[in-house]
């Protein structure tokens, strides 16, 4: 029997995952923080995948009953193998995912076949010379399911723009990124 996700926390079920006091949810909650729903009981319910975020962004795992992250294939298209694989192992720590790198795209199209990643992290640098420095940006791309229009055929990956992220100094900060367009 597979773990039951949860889609909704109580602040003492937050409190617990964060490893806070219940007050601290409170005032997050009041900062805009954490986003919280109230119910007409008055009583507080938050999204059990903003608390994975949180966890996510303060370099924790997170739980499978939060978002299951585990499941979830990524796939770097990056020529820097060293930055392609500081990524992937602050990724796999982080999160669980599922992480293979392709150094060009080439090497990408070459995984694409038989394989479906939910998300394309695609480092870009300015030009092909500057394979050493840091990507200037990272595109992230998610995979959605659509039918090509001029076929009767079975869905393909397509992939959207989920987020343009800066350049980083420390991998956790994609990281975070990423969980945030993987956790929906």
């Amino acid at each position: 029997m597979g773990v039951k996700h949860k889609s909704w926390l109580q602040p003492t079920e937050a409190a617990r995952y964060l490893s806070v006091p219940c007050s601290t949810i409170r005032k997050w909650i009041e900062e805009g923080r954490l986003r919280a729903a109230k119910l007409p009981t008055g009583h507080l319910r938050i999204l059990a995948r903003d608390v994975a975020r949180f966890l996510v962004e303060q370099g924790k795992s997170i739980p499978t009953e939060l978002g299951d992250l585990g499941r979830k294939q990524v796939l770097i298209v990056d020529r820097d193998r060293e930055a392609a694989r500081l990524v992937a192992e602050a990724l796999m720590t982080s999160s669980g995912c599922k992480v293979t790198v392709a150094e060009d795209g080439a090497d990408a199209r070459g995984l694409l076949n038989g394989f479906r990643p939910d998300l394309v992290v695609l480092g870009v640098r300015p030009t092909a010379s500057d394979s050493d420095s840091p990507p200037e940006m990272f595109i992230l791309a998610g995979a959605t399911d659509e039918l090509d229009s001029q076929q009767d055929a079975l869905p393909e990956t397509a992939f959207r723009l989920a987020d343009i992220v800066p350049g980083f100094a420390d991998p956790q900060d994609l990281v975070s990124q990423v969980a945030n367009v993987l956790l929906g």
